[in-house]
């Protein structure tokens, strides 16, 4: 779920707009909330009865489609989203090899693919469940250290007030210094990314993937939504603890993760922490080409074109189609909106008005 959009687009959002972007991290908790408390176990105890691994595969189970129309539509749209979204996220890991070695942002993007490819080839889907939770640790470490550092660089709170009031005094402003209908707008634009997560198929899959329904209970789902809580407000605190240290601004605001490393820590915790936005990168690349690739693969080659393909040809396929799957998102990653931001909310946008009220629907 939280990608490089967590340790790069959120807090060069929160360096841009101030403390309204907090307005983002109760949205995607409560959606958080919503994933666990309304979807994940039905899902799963439903899936379990219909012998579903995919959304495809419980879409057409659980509406009784014989046409085979709603997978194959299912399929080629988890395809198009997902791909955008990989190619949206790869930004993030390109940005983090830029600002650590210094090079051009295109061989950045290069780099930062042929890390993908090799990680999902290596792996599989328990080696990506296993890396993520090493990965989410390293993640919430630096956004817990890293706003508490600038703390001290600053002398405390007073200086971080006294350096945005200077700057912009709306950024102290939780509705950004809006009134009326501006301000609801404001609200609602942030606080809106609550409905995306029942749609996001690499999130979702998670909870059908679970051996026992029983699991998404308590304690799983309470340590779940701690941690989405600290990671979210550490993102937004990293990023307005940035704008009061770079108050002359940054020539990309989306940089403020690794340059405040770089200014605050001696360098091999830096490269800790640009190691922590390339970790946020593969947990949600990873997860996300391995469901495009199913999507592919497993819901229109094997169901609906050669059901009798053989294990080590399917295998074969998959490598070329996770190859030709990062080969679109690339192109999709140096064009479009050149912040982590906005090209992860538009493909996270898509994903969610699909699929989002099918599944809750659906249980």
């Amino acid at each position: 779920d939280m990608s490089a959009w967590l340790t790069i687009g959120l807090p060069g959002q929160a360096f841009l707009s101030g403390i309204g972007t907090i307005w983002v991290g109760i949205g995607c908790s409560l959606g958080t909330l919503l994933n666990w408390a309304g979807l994940s176990q039905r899902l799963r105890i439903y899936t379990g009865k219909l012998g579903s691994f995919t959304i495809p595969d419980f879409l057409e189970s659980r509406y009784k489609d014989d046409t085979r129309i709603l997978r194959l539509v299912s399929s080629i749209l988890i395809l198009v989203f997902m791909t955008a979204f990989i190619g949206a996220v790869a930004k993030g890991g390109a940005k983090a090899v830029e600002a650590a070695i210094g090079i051009d942002f295109f061989w950045a993007l290069v780099i930062t693919y042929i890390v993908i490819i090799f990680y999902t080839f290596a792996g599989g889907f328990w080696a990506v469940a296993w890396t993520d939770v090493f990965q989410a640790l390293l993640m919430i470490i630096i956004l817990i250290v890293m706003p508490i550092v600038g703390l001290f660089a600053l002398k405390d709170m007073g200086g971080i007030s006294n350096a945005i009031n200077q700057l912009d005094p709306s950024m102290l402003d939780p509705l950004g210094g809006l009134s009326g209908i501006a301000a609801l707008s404001f609200v609602l634009g942030y606080f809106a990314w609550i409905v995306g997560y029942p749609g996001q198929p690499h999130i979702v899959t998670r909870f059908i993937a679970v051996d026992d329904p029983r699991k998404l209970r308590r304690p799983g789902s309470i340590i779940g939504m701690l941690w989405v809580l600290i990671a979210l407000w550490g993102a937004v605190a990293v990023g307005i603890v940035g704008a009061a240290y770079f108050s002359g601004g940054l020539a990309d605001p989306e940089m403020v993760t690794p340059e405040l490393a770089k200014a605050l820590l001696p360098l091999p915790l830096a490269g800790v922490v640009i190691a922590a936005i390339m970790a946020a990168m593969m947990s949600t690349v990873d997860s996300q080409l391995l469901v495009a690739t199913s999507a592919m693969v497993q819901d229109i080659l094997v169901k609906l074109v050669k059901p009798t393909i053989k294990k080590d040809d399917l295998l074969k396929i998959a490598r070329i189609g996770t190859i030709v799957i990062a080969a679109i998102s690339f192109y999709a990653g140096m064009s479009g909106s050149k912040f982590v931001y906005w090209a992860v909310s538009f493909a996270w946008g898509c994903s969610a008005a699909t699929f989002g009220p099918l599944l809750l629907i659906s249980i």
